[in-house]
């Protein structure tokens, strides 16, 4: 299978002048998604957070459950692992794949400039 991303965006002189608030968006992610994973079906019964998720994507609540239960979310840790070499591939490929098609003009040897794991680093637990 290809893979889906589902990644973070920030522009880079944003994060060059405000690396803490980079750091701190991540941090408040990484909580957000904390309940979820330590009980699923829980989280997933309470009506508040399938609004918001609704809210938040466009999609009808009553599809919710099967989108968040699709979806893999990893630990700061797994995240770090993942912005080295695997997703800087992951891109690579896709780009390369996207030239071949022809819907892109042109595809590079490396995206690693675009990837960093170094606002999420400081949140892995020793």
């Amino acid at each position: 299978g290809s893979p889906t991303l589902d990644v973070w965006v920030v522009r880079k002189d944003f994060a060059q002048q405000h690396p803490e608030i980079v750091t701190a968006f991540a941090r408040s992610a990484l909580d957000a998604q904390q309940a979820y994973l330590n009980s699923p079906d829980s989280w997933l019964k309470q009506s508040d957070n399938l609004s918001k998720l609704s809210r938040l994507s466009g999609v009808p609540e009553a599809q919710v459950p099967g989108l968040v239960k699709g979806n893999t979310y990893l630990t700061a840790q797994q995240q770090v692992e993942q912005l080295g070499k695997p997703v800087n591939k992951a891109i690579v490929d896709t780009a390369q794949f996207l030239k071949a098609q022809g819907r892109v003009p042109q595809a590079d040897n490396d995206y690693s400039s675009y990837v960093t794991s170094r606002f999420v680093e400081p949140l892995v637990k020793p």
